[in-house]
């Protein structure tokens, strides 16, 4: 299975930038890296349910809802995505249909 997380960054030992979520799973997309060490960003990962569970008590990872789920985006991926007109109440399909517009690397799995 294929979700989207909200995902805070570390940095290897060759300085690379990587997102915590990818613990979690065997492949990712990441469209766009925090601009600081501490920001977070969107990342799509390949997963299993057993990983899943696992990514959902690790406080560095917000595990959002499918795609298809109406319901709102939270708080957090609309404060980290606001300067890209990200506001409260937009579900996922939204959010990354109006992030899509600018990259369309956001529309994986659309």
């Amino acid at each position: 299975m294929n979700r989207w997380m909200l995902s805070a960054f570390f940095r290897d030992d060759t300085g690379t930038q990587f997102p915590v979520c990818i613990a979690y799973g065997q492949r990712y997309s990441c469209p766009s890296h925090p601009p600081a060490d501490a920001g977070l960003a969107l990342v799509y990962v390949s997963t299993t349910a057993i990983q899943l569970e696992a990514a959902q008590v690790d406080s560095r990872v917000t595990v959002l809802p499918s795609i298809i789920d109406p319901s709102p985006v939270p708080q957090s991926v609309v404060d980290c995505y606001a300067g890209a007109g990200i506001t409260a109440g937009m579900n996922l399909y939204q959010v990354l249909s109006k992030l899509g517009e600018s990259d369309p690397s956001y529309t994986i799995g659309m």
